[in-house]
């Protein structure tokens, strides 16, 4: 895909991330408007499957994260770009997955010692 943008010299779609403790809803307006879906045009990520997302060391308007498809043995990356850096955007995210640890995986799998007496 990015070999035909770059042959083409077509940017990089519009899109819309929405992070929560949930997961990240990705919107991408090209696809959506030219579907003529509106609103339902967009893929989300539970947290959970989720296995490495943030910015490029060097340049941090490059934002990426990898995804485990929820039922086969398959993984995506995927990569956002904006004008300024995505900082914000990875510290989001991060915040949604010491939330989402407190309130799921804290409890069922403590990673505390306890030692009983």
């Amino acid at each position: 895909v990015a070999c035909n943008r770059r042959l083409a010299a077509q940017p990089p779609s519009a899109c819309v991330l929405e992070v929560s403790v949930r997961g990240v809803k990705i919107s991408v307006q090209d696809q959506c408007h030219s579907a003529h879906r509106g609103d339902q045009c967009f893929h989300f990520f539970q947290l959970k499957n989720i296995s490495f997302c943030g910015c490029h060391p060097k340049h941090s308007k490059y934002f990426g994260l990898i995804t485990k498809h929820p039922d086969q043995q398959r993984f995506a990356c995927h990569v956002m770009v904006a004008e300024t850096t995505l900082h914000p955007l990875a510290e989001s995210v991060g915040r949604a997955f010491q939330q989402y640890y407190r309130d799921n995986i804290g409890y069922s799998c403590p990673t505390e010692d306890i030692f009983i007496e």
